[in-house]
């Protein structure tokens, strides 16, 4: 059970990583928001999602975390709604960086907006290689991270400032069903709705995750959100060109808020 530490207590944010399986993803993340900030960065190494739920409890409380600001991007995003849902003491507030869509129904957009970025050959191949995420040797794993650099990104610094960390591809096979099976039931939602710290939301207007999947079911559940839409920007803000300096910005905004 892998939580790097950095910047002086008391730690003011916890950064929650994607994938399932991206341990590492937000590295260059910490490293700047270290430079003001104490910053905790949990890797997630359990193979269920009430497992990765208990892992960051575990981790959190072991920092002596408290009061903190819960940012998680991608998959992380679900991670830290279900978990603010079950420890609400430990958490001052929510940020859902490049969240998946809360409601299923979202779900075919984001296969769309990715193939807008590719040419024909490269539509084919990319289909092939994400339908078989879970089950797919090293040399496609590497062939499909790379067309995500162009799918996910509007302008990406990679490899320029932040690594592409390697999924961890037994941790997302498991991971993943069940967190498609939450979703599928609603419980994404339903977790959402226990929350009663501030909630944000920041998300790039190109992300092929489209942000009304995330906008729209919390607003109907009932959740207010303070929401920041990215010009130019794609799934990983902190990498992209154009918007890389208003997320540390709005970042820092949030964090700094009520101290």
């Amino acid at each position: 059970m892998t939580c790097h530490l950095y910047g002086r207590k008391p730690y003011k944010i916890a950064l929650v990583h994607g994938g399932p399986g991206a341990a590492g993803s937000l590295h260059c993340v910490a490293q700047i928001l270290a430079e003001k900030f104490g910053v905790i960065e949990p890797y997630q190494s359990a193979h269920s999602v009430s497992g990765q739920i208990e892992e960051l409890h575990t981790q959190l409380c072991g920092a002596q975390a408290g009061d903190i600001v819960l940012l998680g991007h991608s998959w992380g995003a679900w991670l830290v709604l279900l978990y603010t849902a079950r420890y609400p003491e430990l958490v001052r507030k929510v940020v859902l960086v490049g969240a998946g869509p809360l409601e299923v129904h979202y779900v075919p957009e984001i296969m769309q907006r990715r193939l807008r970025r590719l040419d024909h050959s490269e539509k084919e191949h990319f289909a092939r290689l994400i339908n078989n995420l879970g089950n797919t040797n090293q040399k496609n794993l590497q062939q499909l991270q790379k067309l995500l650099i162009k799918t996910e990104n509007y302008s990406s610094l990679i490899p320029l400032e932040c690594g592409c960390p390697e999924m961890d591809q037994s941790i997302y096979a498991d991971v993943w069903p069940e967190a498609e099976d939450l979703r599928r039931q609603g419980k994404l939602i339903e977790a959402a709705g226990k929350i009663r710290v501030p909630v944000y939301i920041i998300h790039g207007k190109d992300d092929p995750h489209p942000p009304a999947g995330v906008t729209n079911p919390l607003e109907l559940a009932g959740v207010k959100s303070e929401v920041s839409l990215l010009d130019r920007c794609g799934h990983n803000p902190f990498i992209e060109s154009f918007a890389k300096d208003k997320f540390y910005h709005i970042s820092e905004n949030i964090i700094q808020d009520g101290e």
